[in-house]
């Protein structure tokens, strides 16, 4: 069959198109698995250097995808190809139309609109896409956003239509960052370690898993350990019936912290670290381990490296918060008049920003790196998660307890991971190793 590869980076500073390159050599690397002959590449680098947000080899690819010139598009990362819901409408028409196939080296890029309720899950970037438009994208202009106070944290309405100013705003953020401190995150982490040892002690006789199982058992369990609960049905109850003094699970921390607090603010606070069925809060932590499992068994020497240096595994999690940040697209909401590159905001005016894909597009780009690379996983400034020590901690135990029990495991070749709609978590994750 033949195929295009597209290539993509916002910002090239050097202007030496290293991005693109590593791109397009591990697309490259796909197409001959697949035993598909590469006709056609396409690229835009440095996009920050056209203003008007347009992409000279996208539109060239999408006309050449609309007269058949080729059957598969390649490229490195859905949001590589998607930078727009507007995007995803014009290439799920013309690949619909002319039976185009869509892959990514890093996840599945499902070509049709039909939605996950209609017994399928839809896979690639259109699981994760802005709760609202427009998207601030360009790693400069969402490192502005995020460091600036022009802007308030939103959450998309229950009813799916727009959004609204979040009720977090700062001091219950420093709520937060009172109760999650870093000495009690490093604490809790270690608390929590001898039952994920055992938890993994357990799986390690079966030879094989499913490591998004993994994630959910994790996430149940340090649920469990923090909240005395592992649902959000009972997280009222707890609030109710904690200890006015001397508790240290995360609601008596955060009763302490904001002593005039309510309960029903309290609960709010607490929910926003616990957060609901299988993601969100500290479910965030299962769904970045899970990407981390998926590393290591990509990597047949990383385990080896970070087991040998155990050091290096506090730079391993940075790197996967970076790469694969639960929040791709944080809502925002302006508080002014306010002009963000090329796009200007009235007072009020929502809008989304592309934080995930500005992660990969610094200076440490879409690969592991060896070294701290700035990101925007946890956001910045006002804007910072202020649970982010606790999941750092949390992830850096879970790597050590896993590397001490599993030597090497393996995804089968061939494998292409599938994300969760509406989630950058994956669908599966099917794990070997020898017993």
């Amino acid at each position: 069959m033949r195929a295009a590869v597209y290539s993509f980076i916002s910002q090239d500073a050097t202007g030496h198109r290293a991005g693109v390159t590593r791109q397009l050599e591990e697309c490259e690397a796909l197409a001959h698995r697949f035993e598909w002959e590469v006709t056609h590449r396409y690229d835009d680098n440095d996009q920050s250097a056209h203003s008007d947000g347009t992409r000279p080899g996208f539109e060239a690819m999408l006309k050449a995808m609309a007269d058949s010139e080729f059957g598969a598009v390649i490229c490195w990362h859905p949001d590589r190809l998607f930078r727009s819901m507007n995007d995803v409408e014009r290439v799920v028409a013309i690949t619909n139309d002319r039976g185009v196939l869509l892959r990514t080296v890093n996840a599945a890029v499902a070509a049709d609109d039909r939605l996950p309720g209609k017994g399928r899950a839809v896979t690639g970037c259109p699981a994760v896409t802005p709760p609202c438009e427009p998207v601030v994208s360009g790693a400069d202009a969402v490192a502005a956003v995020l460091r600036g106070g022009d802007v308030a944290a939103a959450v998309p309405q229950a009813d799916g239509d727009g959004v609204e100013r979040t009720w977090l705003t700062a001091p219950g953020r420093d709520v937060i960052a009172a109760a999650l401190a870093p000495r009690w995150s490093r604490s809790a982490a270690e608390g929590f370690r001898p039952a994920a040892a055992a938890m993994f002690e357990t799986g390690a006789a079966a030879g094989q898993v499913d490591g998004t199982h993994v994630g959910e058992a994790v996430t149940r369990a340090i649920r469990l350990a923090l909240f005395g609960v592992d649902d959000e049905y009972g997280l009222w109850a707890v609030v109710q019936q904690r200890q006015p003094v001397g508790g240290d699970d995360v609601v008596s921390r955060l009763a302490r912290a904001g002593p005039q607090l309510s309960d029903e603010e309290i609960f709010l606070l607490a929910a926003s670290v616990h957060g609901t069925g299988t993601h969100g809060g500290v479910g965030q932590i299962g769904d970045t381990f899970v990407w981390a499992l998926r590393h290591l068994a990509s990597d047949t020497g990383l385990a080896g490296r970070l087991r040998e240096n155990p050091d290096d595994i506090t730079v391993f999690v940075e790197e996967m918060v970076r790469l694969h940040s639960t929040i791709q697209y944080p809502p925002r909401v302006a508080l002014r008049d306010i002009r963000i590159g090329d796009l200007d905001f009235s007072a009020g005016d929502t809008f989304s920003l592309a934080a995930g894909a500005a992660s990969r597009e610094g200076d440490g780009g879409d690969q592991v790196n060896e070294r701290m690379c700035k990101h925007w996983g946890f956001g910045a400034g006002e804007h910072r998660c202020r649970a982010n020590h606790l999941v750092r901690a949390m992830l850096r135990m879970l790597v050590e307890e896993w590397l001490a029990q599993i030597h090497q495991c393996a995804v089968p070749d061939g494998f292409v991971p599938q994300y969760i709609p509406g989630r950058s978590a994956l669908l599966e994750l099917p794990l070997t190793w020898q017993t």
